[in-house]
């Protein structure tokens, strides 16, 4: 079970970063449009909240907080980020590109991503 949640969040990061790089790209077109979607409010999680119901939420979007603990040295394709009592790993996809442990190590970061 532990070797399960420390793999949990392996797409969690490239869909953080993949939206980024959407919400740029849309943010573009609807410059062109007068009306505004409404917007979903989301739910953010901590890790100690997310854990105890990670069964159910297998391949579903999910949106955690916590703090960097550690960042991959070897390419930067994972990062463990904690909670008060337990932590998560998350790994990175090609559409998301690597983390940069200069950038967010010892931060609080928002991830975005499904459960695997």
């Amino acid at each position: 079970m532990n070797q399960m949640k420390k793999l949990i969040f392996t797409l969690m990061i490239a869909l953080a970063f993949s939206a980024c790089n959407n919400a740029n790209q849309t943010a573009s077109n609807n410059e062109e449009n007068t009306e505004t979607a409404p917007q979903e409010e989301v739910t953010v999680m901590t890790v100690d909240e997310l854990l105890p119901q990670i069964d159910g939420l297998v391949g579903k979007e999910v949106v955690v907080a916590g703090d960097v603990d550690h960042v991959c040295k070897h390419g930067g394709t994972k990062m463990v980020i904690l909670g008060d009592s337990s932590d998560i790993h998350i790994k990175a996809t090609d559409e998301s590109g690597n983390f940069r442990a200069d950038e967010v190590m010892d931060h609080r970061v928002i991830v975005t991503g499904i459960v695997d």
